[in-house]
């Protein structure tokens, strides 16, 4: 797998358009897996998320949004665990085929499910997204980031209270081994 794309946090987070919208604490010149680490450390987990969401190519994000929907062992509707299966089929074969197929379940579903986010995480990975009259609609580059990250939040916001840090931490952990790999360590 290729290294990771940004050299320090400042770097990840000024590559994305909207990023800025999805973090409270200003991205320092620390590399992003410290910057990450330091988040977690002064108990900021939404923003680690954020982060982590930005930080992983689409492909691992969509898992990593795949993983923590399951992690958090919440009973899901046949419809849900279609669209889990959906997006995890484009993780396996990241074609136009199966992105199209995650679309399905992207816009015709609720927009409160964290499996819906984690599917339309695939679906937004590029491509077109939406045909108007004024013509088709392509994915933002970090549409498939914020999708994820609503998965991961959506999800987190119905684990049990007291067990929320907890579950946050688990996800920016399977994020960091991620980025890890991806890193070649």
């Amino acid at each position: 797998m290729a290294r990771l794309r940004f050299a320090t946090a400042r770097e990840l987070i000024g590559a994305f358009p909207f990023a800025r919208y999805d973090l409270e604490a200003k991205p320092t010149e620390q590399p992003p897996v410290e910057f990450i680490q330091s988040l977690v450390a002064a108990g900021a987990y939404r923003d680690a998320v954020s982060c982590c969401a930005y930080l992983l190519p689409r492909r691992e994000a969509v898992w990593w949004a795949c993983q923590c929907v399951r992690a958090a062992r919440k009973s899901l509707f046949p419809e849900e665990k279609a669209a889990l299966a959906a997006a995890e089929a484009w993780v396996r074969t990241p074609e136009e085929e199966f992105r199209q197929a995650a679309m399905a379940f992207g816009t015709d579903e609720p927009t409160d499910s964290a499996a819906i986010w984690a599917c339309r995480a695939a679906a937004f990975s590029g491509g077109v997204v939406s045909n108007t009259p004024k013509g088709p609609v392509r994915a933002q580059p970090e549409a498939t980031a914020r999708a994820a990250r609503a998965a991961v939040l959506i999800v987190a916001a119905a684990v049990e209270r007291d067990k929320q840090d907890q579950y946050l931490k688990t996800c920016i952990d399977e994020c960091l081994r991620l980025a890890r790999e991806e890193d070649g360590h």
